[in-house]
């Protein structure tokens, strides 16, 4: 799923066949933040008022899906060429060993093995194993 408040988020969730929902979506900029949520339920102002608020919303509206039983990794994009986004700003790093195919990355993904950003690369280990959302 694109992003987590678009109207159709429970149509796509009752189907099951989600992997991942786009938590550093196109609504993070490298400059700014898109301060909507446009073809989606918009926040509520009151609770998420900040130029932040789509951001916090999306991550609550994240956080209520696995809060229901869904495990879905968060995934991202940058919308490069349509926003003023460079290539890669939004982006989802997947753990995979040292020989690894294409299709590995995205079972990677699928199972959660992954962390997003917008930011620089952190390398996270939790008793030195790779850490996980």
């Amino acid at each position: 799923m694109e992003k987590p408040f678009w109207w159709d988020v429970p149509l796509w969730l009752a189907s099951e066949k989600v992997d991942s929902v786009g938590l550093a979506n196109n609504h993070l900029w490298e400059r700014g933040m898109l301060d909507n949520e446009a073809w989606g339920r918009a926040r509520p102002k009151e609770d998420y008022p900040s130029i932040k608020g789509n951001g916090e919303w999306s991550q609550f509206l994240y956080h209520q899906i696995l809060n229901a039983g869904f495990q879905l990794a968060p995934s991202a994009g940058s919308a490069s060429g349509v926003l003023n986004n460079p290539v890669g700003y939004n982006r989802v790093y997947v753990h995979l060993e040292a020989d690894w195919k294409v299709s590995d990355w995205w079972e990677g993904l699928r199972q959660g093995q992954c962390f997003v950003s917008n930011g620089s690369l952190l390398r996270c280990w939790v008793e030195k194993k790779p850490g996980s959302h």
